[in-house]
This record gives C-alpha cells, sequence and structure tokens, in this order.
C-alpha cells in the first residue's frame, strides 16, 4: 500500500511480480515491464543478474526480515539499499507534507505479472484509475 501511495504521488507505476520464481523468469520479467527500480526480499535474486541484463533498473531496495538485520545486504556503490536504513536514515527528513498532485494528468496505474501453466511467458495487465463518465 505505501509503494502504491507513493505511485500517486510521484508518477510511477509499481510492477508486481510473482515471488519465488527462478532469476532468469524474474529478470525476463523485469525487462519486459522495463522497470526502474526493484524492491523485493534479500538475497530473492542476485542484484548482478539483475544489473547486468535489465540496463532501466536505477537501484534495488532490500527488504529484509527483523531477525536477519545483522547481515549487510546494502551495496552501496552499486545501488542496493536496504529499507529499513534507508527509513531510519531519512525519518529526521521527513515531513506530514504532501507533495503537489498534478490533477491534469491521471493518476498511474498498476502493472501485474499474470502467469499462466507456462512460468516463461508473462504478460503485463494495467489496472488503471481512469474514470469513465456516465452520460445521462
Amino acid at each position: 500500500m505505501l509503494i502504491r501511495t507513493a505511485a500517486a504521488f510521484y508518477g510511477f507505476t509499481p510492477v508486481l511480480i510473482p515471488y519465488g520464481l527462478p532469476v532468469d523468469i524474474v529478470v525476463q520479467l523485469l525487462q519486459l515491464a522495463n522497470a526502474d527500480f526493484l524492491i523485493g526480499s534479500a538475497g530473492s535474486v542476485p542484484p548482478d543478474d539483475v544489473k547486468q541484463h535489465c540496463k532501466a533498473i536505477k537501484g534495488i531496495v532490500w527488504v529484509v526480515e527483523r531477525s536477519s538485520r545483522e547481515i549487510d545486504f546494502a551495496e552501496p556503490s552499486s545501488n542496493v539499499s536496504v529499507w529499513h536504513e534507508l527509513v531510519d536514515t531519512q525519518a529526521p527528513n521527513t515531513t506530514s507534507d504532501l507533495p503537489e498532485r498534478n490533477n491534469e494528468q491521471p493518476p498511474p496505474g498498476i502493472t501485474s505479472i499474470w502467469l499462466g501453466e507456462d512460468p516463461k511467458h508473462g504478460e503485463l495487465v494495467t489496472f488503471t484509475q481512469s474514470v469513465s463518465r456516465a452520460m445521462g
């Protein structure tokens, strides 16, 4: 929900990729979606594979379970960060003020990956927030 809220104010589209897929399928889906960032469970995908094959990826943010936070998953030189560390370092600089919303642009949708029986053939499905007006 947090990602969806941020997307509405900052104009990016979250892409939901099913968990537990083989690395080559995840890379293929990230390429298909032309994703800018990857937010996922720490260690779920080798970051070097993602960066090598997905040139559009600008950064990776790992979400780490509380019990594994003593392990250093961050790689500052390669744009790999850890969610709880980002929150801890940014908390003093945050505000409750929301950015201005451009009402002339429709809010971004959510893109999900639909996998059939063969996980090698994913389909991008985008859900929009467009409002259709009834004629009356």
